[in-house]
This record gives structure tokens, C-alpha cells and sequence, in this order.
């Protein structure tokens, strides 16, 4: 009855704030000479990506089939390398669109139980959920040349926190 009633929003909140407690308490100094030092414009992108991943996924998951949200999440790693165009200006190549096009049809065939045989909010969201995914990990690793892999995560978990209790 609890999970009924609760929504799930709270329990991530609450996941992710137990998660910035723990880092903090485990590298709390690290972490704070980092956010003293290091200016914010330089890990937030990721971690805001990482939160609104977490929202949008399981915003998907509760409106449409698990099966299409786990094909659609998948995605993914196309769009790193889609993001690493657009925002690096690192080339596409035709062996990397053949990769692709071999992952997303394997990943269809592993995940779809008779197809998306609709495209509603919640595949749109799934998207967006790979999108964000795949933002997090670009944007991410450029994060870490300016502040330590622990205070991205703090930053991430916080961030997640902080959405997740809004709504």
C-alpha cells in the first residue's frame, strides 16, 4: 500500500540525499575545497543532466511498457557520440553509423515484445532519458579535468536530490 500512495519521487529523494550524506562524510574535504575552488559553471551541466535522467526515465517507465523504456534508454550511446559531434566537433564515421545501426537493431531485438507499436510521452521521455544519460557522460568527462570523479558524484547525487524532491 506504501508504494501505491507514496510516489517514487520521494524514495529517489531520499536515495540520492543518503548518497550526498555518505560522500560527505567520506570525502567531505575533498568535496568542499573542490566547490570552494573550482566555479560551478564547470560540473553543473552534468550533474543537472544525471537528475533530470533519473526523473524522465522513471516518468517513462510509469507511462508506457518497461520493455520500450529499456530499448529507448539504450540509446544512449548513439547519442554520445551524436553529442560529441555536435558539442566537440569529433567526427562521425561510417564504421561508428554501421556500429550504431547494428547496436540499435540489436537492442530492439533484445527489448521489444511485439514493437513500439505506439510512440507516446512515455517513449518520448525514455528518449529524453537517453539523451540526458548520454549528456551526463560527455558533458561529464569534461567535468572531471576541473574537479575530482567524488565531487562530480556529490554534485550528480545532490542535483538528483534536489529534482527529485521538487516534484
Amino acid at each position: 500500500i506504501l508504494l501505491k500512495t507514496v510516489p517514487v519521487y520521494i524514495f529517489l529523494a531520499l536515495r540520492y540525499s543518503i548518497a550526498v550524506i555518505l560522500l560527505l562524510m567520506l570525502f567531505g574535504k575533498q568535496i568542499l575545497q573542490d566547490v570552494r575552488t573550482v566555479p560551478l559553471r564547470k560540473y553543473i551541466l552534468p550533474a543537472v543532466c544525471l537528475g533530470l535522467n533519473f526523473l524522465t526515465g522513471n516518468t517513462a517507465i510509469r507511462m508506457t511498457a518497461a520493455t520500450n523504456v529499456a530499448f529507448l534508454k539504450s540509446l544512449s550511446g548513439i547519442f554520445v557520440s551524436l553529442l560529441l559531434l555536435v558539442f566537440y566537433k569529433k567526427k562521425y564515421t561510417f564504421k561508428l553509423l554501421i556500429l550504431h545501426l547494428t547496436l540499435a537493431l540489436g537492442l530492439y531485438l533484445l527489448t521489444a515484445k511485439g514493437g513500439l507499436s505506439v510512440f507516446g510521452a512515455g517513449e518520448i521521455l525514455a528518449l529524453c532519458s537517453a539523451l540526458l544519460s548520454a549528456g551526463a557522460l560527455v558533458f561529464g568527462a569534461d567535468a572531471v579535468k576541473s574537479v575530482s570523479p567524488v565531487t562530480l558524484t556529490a554534485a550528480q547525487a545532490l542535483s538528483s536530490a534536489l529534482i527529485c524532491t521538487i516534484l
